[in-house]
């Protein structure tokens, strides 16, 4: 079980299967988008990403 899912039925015992379910493919999704532009968790801000990406070889 996600992170997400756990927290959601901590604080929604009575969560119906579909709500699971949606949270699961919603979690799912976002990880593949995350993977397929390389947007691996990292420690900077997506701010500082674009800025070092942007001016990265013209300092």
């Amino acid at each position: 079980m996600s992170d997400t899912i756990r927290r959601y039925v901590s604080q929604h015992p009575h969560a119906r299967a579909t709500t699971i379910q949606y949270l699961a493919k919603r979690d799912e999704t976002t990880e593949r988008l995350r993977q397929e532009l390389g947007m691996q968790k990292s420690r900077k801000p997506w701010w500082r990403r674009a800025l070092s990406a942007a001016f990265k070889g013209k300092i």
